[in-house]
C-alpha cells in the first residue's frame, strides 16, 4: 500500500492566507473519518479535529492566534490519503 497517496477533496479553500491566526476552512470530500490537523515546521501538533461522523462537507473558522507567527501545515487526513497545505500566520 503506497501510503503517499494525495487525498483528493472536491473543493479546499482556506482564506484569508496570510491571516492573523484565525482564518475560514472549507473542503468537501467522503463522508468517512476524516481529521483536520494543523502542525509547525518542526511537526509540533498545535491543532487537531478529529471528525468521526464526518457528512462530506466542512465550513468552521480557526483560530489560531494563540499560535507564533510563522508557516504552519495544514493537513486533512483520510484513512491513508492526506492533502497537505501552507497556511501563513503574520
Amino acid at each position: 500500500l503506497d501510503d503517499k497517496k494525495e487525498l483528493t477533496l472536491d473543493e479546499f479553500n482556506f482564506y484569508p492566507n496570510p491571516s492573523n491566526g484565525e482564518f475560514n476552512l472549507q473542503f468537501k470530500g467522503k463522508g468517512k473519518p476524516t481529521e483536520v490537523r494543523i502542525t509547525d515546521i518542526n511537526g509540533k501538533e498545535i491543532y487537531r479535529e478529529e471528525l468521526q461522523g464526518f457528512s462530506g462537507s466542512y465550513d468552521k473558522e480557526i483560530n489560531l492566534s494563540d499560535a507564533p507567527k510563522g508557516i504552519y501545515l495544514l493537513q486533512v487526513i483520510q484513512g491513508a490519503r492526506a492533502t497537505n497545505k501552507k497556511i501563513i500566520i503574520e
